[in-house]
């Protein structure tokens, strides 16, 4: 038997799916592309921020860019991404 997944665990995917399918609403319908917000408790998370980000541009590569966190932590993660070409939004 499987442990249950912990409540937070699952509203955190939930919002995740939230934001990916209204991003894609979006940048479908206007043709052009649009801000995706990471979950901010990953704001001080290198690689939680880096994770989730390449999470989303697997979604849509030419139609998301993805909000980082104006932190230490974030601008690092912008300069990851960058090298790997995601385009990115520090907010």
């Amino acid at each position: 038997m499987h442990a249950p997944v912990p409540e937070s665990v699952i509203r955190e995917e939930v919002r995740f799916a939230l934001e990916a399918a209204q991003g894609l609403l979006l940048s479908r319908r206007f043709k052009c592309r649009v801000n995706v917000n990471l979950n901010t408790g990953l704001s001080h998370d290198v690689n939680g921020t880096v994770g989730e980000a390449l999470r989303f541009h697997a979604i849509s590569p030419d139609g998301f860019i993805v909000r980082i966190p104006l932190t230490a932590e974030g601008l690092l993660a912008a300069r990851r991404l960058s090298e790997r070409r995601v385009p990115v939004s520090i907010a």
